[in-house]
C-alpha cells in the first residue's frame, strides 16, 4: 500500500467519526431540549415518579428555533411576571402584579396598548385602547357602584352606563364633557333630559308615582307640562325667567278644560274654564289677584257680566234673559241700588232705585195702557205716590 493510499483511508475514518459525533451532538440538544420542556410540565402534573421540592429560577425563558424569546417568566417590581412575544419579537402581553392585585397588558405590535385588566383600590377596571393608543372603552367596579365609559376622538368619554345604589344611569356627553343626554333615577321613577352644548336650555321627562312630566326650560322661562297622579288633573304650566307660573292649561275635575294666566308675581290675573255644568267662564282680575271682571253663563239662566270691587262686592251685574236684558247698580257693601230692565207681563222697560239698605224708594216703568208710570215709595217700601195718579 502506497502513502498516498494511506492517507486517503485516514481522511475516510476521520470524516466519519465527525459525522458519528454531529450526530450525538444533535440526538443530545434534542433530548435537552425535551427535558427543559417537560420539566415545568411534570412540576405541574406530578406525573410519573419524578418529584422536585424546590426548583428556583431568576428567569425562565422559552425560545423559538432560531432561538428568539417567545415566552418569559421572571420576577417584576411588584412580584411575579409572564410575558409573551410574537413571531417578529415583539412584546405584546404581560401578566403581572400591582399594588392592588393582578395586572393584566395587551399591545400591538407597534407597542401600542390596545387592551389592559388590573386590580384597584376599590374593585377592578378593563379597558381598550384603538390603534393609535387613544383610550376606546373603560369599563370600572368600584365599592358602592359600577360604570362603563365609552370614548371618542377626546380625553373625555362620549358615553357613561352607571349602576348606582339608587337605580342605573346613563349620560351622552359632548365633546368637551358637557352633559347631552342623562337618564337617572328618581325617589319613585325615571326621569330623561336634553342639554344643548351651550346655554341654559333643557328638556326633562320624568315618570313617577307623581305622574309623567314634560319639562322645557331656557333662561326666558319655561314649559311644563304634567299628568298629575295625585290631582288626576293633567295640565300644561309656562313659566316665566323668574320661576313663577305666568300660564297654566289643564283639566279641572269634572273633566272640562281650563286656561289661567297670572301676573310676572305670580298673580292670577285671568281665568277661562268651564263650570260643572259644561258653561263657560270668564275670570279676569288686577295684579293683586283680585277677580274683578266675571263672564258666565249659570244653569238655565242667560249670560251674565260682573264687575266686582277689589274687596269682592259686586258693583254691577248685566245679564241677558228670556224676556230681554237686566243691569242692576249696587253700592259698595253689594247691596242693589239700581235696578234696570224688562217688565216679564209687559215687555216694556223699568227701572227701580233702592236704598242703602236695599228697599225700593223709586220705580218708572209702563202701566198697562203703555203708558209712563212713576211710583215715589216710602223708607219702608210702601206706595206713597203714583204719577200720574191713578184715576
Amino acid at each position: 500500500m502506497t502513502n498516498l493510499q494511506t492517507i486517503n483511508q485516514r481522511l475516510e475514518n476521520l470524516e466519519t467519526r465527525l459525522r458519528k459525533r454531529d450526530t450525538q451532538l444533535r440526538h443530545h440538544r434534542i433530548i435537552l431540549a425535551g427535558v427543559a420542556l417537560a420539566t415545568p410540565l411534570l412540576l405541574l402534573s406530578g406525573a410519573g415518579d419524578i418529584r422536585f421540592e424546590t426548583i428556583q429560577l431568576s428567569r425562565l425563558e422559552i425560545v423559538d428555533e432560531e432561538g428568539n424569546v417567545a415566552m418569559a417568566l421572571s420576577a417584576g417590581d411588584k412580584g411575579g411576571q409572564f410575558d409573551i412575544w410574537n413571531s417578529s419579537s415583539r412584546n405584546v402581553m404581560r401578566l403581572s402584579s400591582n399594588e392592588h392585585g393582578g395586572d393584566l397588558a395587551i399591545w400591538n405590535t407597534e407597542g401600542k396598548s390596545v387592551a389592559g385588566a388590573w386590580a384597584t383600590s376599590n374593585g377592578g377596571a378593563i379597558a381598550t385602547w384603538n390603534g393609535k393608543g387613544q383610550k376606546a372603552a373603560r369599563l370600572e367596579g368600584t365599592d358602592d357602584h359600577g360604570f362603563l365609559s365609552l370614548f371618542g376622538t377626546s380625553p373625555e368619554p362620549m358615553l357613561q352606563l352607571r349602576g348606582e345604589p339608587d337605580g342605573g344611569r346613563v349620560v351622552l356627553l359632548d365633546a368637551n364633557g358637557n352633559d347631552g343626554f342623562l337618564v337617572e333615577p328618581t325617589s319613585s321613577g325615571m326621569s330623561m333630559s336634553l342639554f344643548p352644548n351651550e346655554g341654559m336650555d333643557r328638556l326633562s321627562m320624568t315618570a313617577d308615582d307623581n305622574g309623567s312630566h314634560i319639562s322645557l326650560s331656557s333662561l326666558g322661562g319655561g314649559v311644563y307640562i304634567k299628568s298629575d297622579a295625585v290631582e288626576s288633573t293633567p295640565g300644561m304650566v309656562i313659566l316665566n325667567s323668574n320661576g313663577h307660573t305666568a300660564v297654566r292649561t289643564g283639566l279641572r275635575p269634572e273633566g272640562g278644560g281650563q286656561l289661567q294666566v297670572r301676573s310676572a308675581t305670580g298673580e292670577t290675573v285671568g281665568m277661562l274654564r268651564s263650570d260643572q255644568s259644561g258653561n263657560g267662564r270668564l275670570d279676569l282680575g288686577n295684579n293683586d289677584g283680585n277677580m274683578l271682571i266675571t263672564m258666565q253663563i249659570p244653569p238655565e239662566r242667560g249670560p251674565t257680566l260682573a264687575l266686582i270691587s277689589p274687596w269682592g262686592k259686586s258693583m254691577c251685574v248685566l245679564a241677558g234673559t228670556e224676556e230681554g236684558g237686566v243691569i242692576n247698580l249696587m253700592n259698595r257693601n253689594g247691596v242693589p241700588v239700581v235696578t234696570s230692565g224688562t217688565a216679564g207681563n209687559r215687555r216694556g222697560g223699568s227701572m227701580t232705585i233702592q236704598n242703602q239698605r236695599g228697599m225700593t224708594v223709586v220705580s218708572a216703568g209702563s202701566d198697562e195702557q203703555s203708558s209712563g208710570q212713576l211710583r215715589l215709595h216710602a223708607a219702608d217700601g210702601k206706595t206713597r205716590e203714583v204719577l200720574p195718579p191713578r184715576k
